[in-house]
């Protein structure tokens, strides 16, 4: 027996972020409202473009629409890479300044 299954997929609006993107964790149902935690982090380098390098914490809720919960300016250095477990508990960033 075979069984086909053909999903409609609803596009979703896109979220749009200012800046460069190097690295991005997620963390699934992190809260009784099946609310998951996307963190990312980037930004527009030591360019001085005006776009702050940052370490950003979003909730996803269940239509996967993000709500900013948290934003840390790294300084000079955008964060390059992270990890989060998958209970969101733990976070590892990496950033590397140049030049020092």
């Amino acid at each position: 027996m075979v069984v086909v299954v053909v999903l409609r997929l609803t596009p979703l609006t896109p979220q749009v972020s200012s800046f460069s993107i190097f690295g991005a964790g997620l963390a699934a149902a992190v809260d009784d409202n099946g609310r998951a935690l996307l963190v990312f982090g980037g930004g527009g380098g030591a360019s001085r473009t005006g776009v702050p390098n940052a370490l950003v914490v979003t909730q996803l809720n269940p239509a996967f629409q993000m709500e900013l919960v948290g934003e840390h300016r790294t300084g000079l250095a955008p964060v390059q890479s992270l990890a989060l477990s998958a209970d969101g508990r733990r976070l590892v960033a990496l950033q590397v300044e140049y030049g020092m």
